[in-house]
């Protein structure tokens, strides 16, 4: 008797939500799109948060899926307090079969 078993697919790119543009929140709360199973890849069981601010790295953080996700929807408010200025931030993902893309980049201003 023959069989197959499906082969895991690593996610694909998660989508970013907030922040975007400028806020005066110092702790934002990170907010993206859950990646969940699709044709193009299986469903991400790990998000790397990497935020970048004026001087350099900030952030950068594992978080699981199942602590920081609720339905189609991610969120963390890490407690990092962020200085004024520019600052870019994006997520990468990561199942048993592997690391998915990074997510574009989005970019917002803190302005407290």
């Amino acid at each position: 008797m023959s069989f197959s078993l499906p082969i895991p697919k690593p996610p694909i790119a998660a989508t970013l939500v907030s922040p975007s543009g400028g806020i005066t929140n110092t702790t934002p709360a990170y907010t993206w799109d859950a990646v969940l199973d699709s044709a193009q890849g299986d469903a991400a069981t790990w998000y790397y948060l990497w935020v970048n601010g004026p001087s350099g790295n900030v952030i950068k953080q594992w978080y699981q899926a199942s602590a920081v996700c609720s339905g189609a929807t991610c969120s963390v408010t890490p407690i990092v307090t962020l200085g004024s200025g520019n600052h870019t931030w994006w997520i990468q993902t990561w199942n048993d079969a592997g690391y998915g893309p990074w997510s574009s980049e989005m970019n917002f201003t803190v302005s407290p």
